[in-house]
């Protein structure tokens, strides 16, 4: 995520206030997205090897 801050924030044509919102937006997204995901993989891996 800090590369993506870097490249958000290297764009000249919009606004400090936007590249806070495109900064958090991504964040937000990322946590409940892929991170939520991979809670949910690491979950179901979990019970399938004890299942095993």
């Amino acid at each position: 995520m800090k590369r993506i801050a870097e490249i958000i924030g290297e764009i000249p044509v919009i606004s400090d206030l936007q590249k806070e919102f495109y900064e958090k937006m991504l964040v937000a997204r990322k946590e409940r997205i892929l991170d939520y995901s991979m809670r949910q993989l690491r979950k179901r891996e979990k019970k399938w090897s004890m299942e095993r």
